[in-house]
């Protein structure tokens, strides 16, 4: 059974939180890309939502890094695109997240917990 939705989810109803994104690795091998600006609309420990205007590809072989702060922590995850939706406007993404590290998985969770119970 999959645990996907286990961890807490934050969705910034309010404002969507800028972030930054540019693609890590194709296939496995890392590359340069631009810089493009993103909204996420919501996170957890195991994925996020964004919207963009760009058209990303839904594949397991583009890995993105996305950058963001929340409250006063800046974090730096990675994932690529499970789903994607047209709207009117653009693209609104789901994402799978991978980590450097279980400190840096942690982090996001605690920080999405408190931002939970500040918004409860």
């Amino acid at each position: 059974m999959s645990n996907r939705r286990s961890n807490v989810r934050f969705h910034f109803t309010e404002k969507p939180l800028d972030a930054t994104i540019f693609v890590h690795k194709i296939k496995q091998v890392e590359v340069k890309s631009k810089e493009g600006s993103i909204q996420i609309l919501d996170v957890s420990g195991n994925g996020l939502q964004f919207f963009s205007s760009l058209r990303f590809q839904v594949t397991d072989e583009v890995l993105l890094c996305f950058m963001f702060r929340i409250t006063q922590k800046w974090f730096k995850v990675y994932g690529s695109i499970k789903r994607q939706r047209k709207t009117e406007e653009g693209y609104i993404y789901g994402v799978a997240l991978e980590f450097e590290d279980y400190a840096s998985k942690m982090a996001l969770i605690q920080t999405v917990h408190q931002l939970k119970l500040e918004h409860e």
